[in-house]
């Protein structure tokens, strides 16, 4: 008896065992189901950036008087508004901003100008907040970049630091214009590129504004200089690139770089626009009349994950004389003013920037 007594309660705790056993291989699975339901799809990050950008303001593709690119001051604005509720913000290298810089103006790298205008400024203290640089296209590079954040005060001073006074004029804009090219100049049409994908995003973040944000860091900390190629570099090879041309199309028939395809600043990168024939994969150069306009869209292009480059000083870098024959903007004489600078001491650092913007 007492053995069968046992047997009987040995079935039972076998039975319990496997019970157990077998429901928590069931609940288990169950565990693991409901966790493939609840992984979480990663965001299409640039989907979200674009459709922010577009619903906040659309800097890029916005007309001029909505807001929209190119916001600037001239030389003779900004000199008329010294003295009032302005701060200037000189983003070139500490040598060249003691060897002369606007009256009251701050000098901020630009790798810390989000983390300046963030900490330091109360930006409802200023009517206006003017970047400048040597040309107007680091300028308003970086401008356009801050704008895209909401930083709606934001200006460029048109031609930089060049347009001040002659001292700054000679050694940059002056020194750049060339007529070298006009004879090779390009007068066909050509055609935009198939629709294709859009660049992926990864910055691991979900909201908009921290997926601008981080993208802004980084192009900042990387620098103007490295998105920028010269006149000479896409001559030897423009086929490296597939080249935008940003000029109305009546100057885009004047000639163009060998292949530069006709964009419409104002009606070609919105989402519904042509923004998707640009290509994912291959280097994209940029260019305007003078590089500032341009920069402005490289920003943009950038920011939504392009490996998109600015022409440095744009047309006039190499028809120069085709764009005052014209009647077209080019740098000239008539725009350099007289207007007081300052200077101070220099500590020494600072200019790899410069090296590698050259502008």
């Amino acid at each position: 008896m007492k053995n069968k007594r046992l047997l009987v309660v040995l079935f039972f705790a076998m039975s319990f065992i496997m019970a157990a056993c077998g429901g928590g291989t069931q609940k288990e699975t169950q565990q693991d189901s409901k966790l493939e339901q609840q992984k979480v799809v990663k965001p299409d990050e640039f989907k979200l950036l674009a459709d922010y950008l577009q619903q906040n303001g659309d800097y890029i593709n916005a007309p001029i008087d909505k807001g929209g690119a190119p916001q600037f001051v001239t030389a003779e604005e900004l000199n008329d508004l010294l003295g009032g509720y302005l701060l200037v913000i000189d983003i070139r290298s500490p040598k060249y901003f003691a060897e002369g810089h606007i009256p009251g103006a701050v000098n901020v790298n630009l790798g810390t100008l989000i983390n300046y205008m963030e900490d330091e400024v109360n930006v409802e203290d200023y009517d206006k907040i003017v970047l400048v640089c040597h040309s107007g296209q680091t300028s308003g590079f970086a401008s356009a970049v801050l704008r895209m954040m909401g930083y709606n005060t934001v200006y460029s001073l048109q031609w930089g630091m060049s347009a001040w006074n002659k001292k700054f004029a000679e050694s940059k804009w002056m020194a750049r214009i060339s007529s070298d090219y006009v004879d090779q100049l390009d007068k066909s049409s050509h055609p935009k590129a198939a629709p294709g994908d859009f660049p992926t995003i990864s910055t691991g973040y979900d909201k908009p504004e921290e997926i601008l944000k981080e993208q802004s860091l980084r192009l900042f900390a990387k620098g103007f200089g490295k998105f920028t190629v010269k006149a000479d570099d896409v001559w030897s090879n423009p086929s490296a690139y597939y080249i935008v041309c940003l000029m109305p199309e009546d100057a885009y028939n004047l000639g163009h770089i060998p292949g530069a395809i006709y964009y419409d600043f104002k009606g070609s990168f919105g989402l519904n626009q042509s923004l998707n024939t640009l290509p994912k994969d291959k280097p994209i150069l940029i260019y305007c009349f003078t590089g500032q306009g341009s920069a402005r869209v490289l920003a943009y292009l950038r920011v939504l994950g392009y490996d998109a480059y600015t022409l440095l000083y744009g047309g006039n870098s190499f028809m120069h004389s085709v764009l005052l024959e014209n009647n077209l903007p080019a740098f000239t004489n008539k725009v350099v003013h007289n207007f007081e600078f300052e200077e101070s001491e220099f500590s020494g650092g600072g200019e790899e920037e410069e090296g590698a913007g050259g502008c």
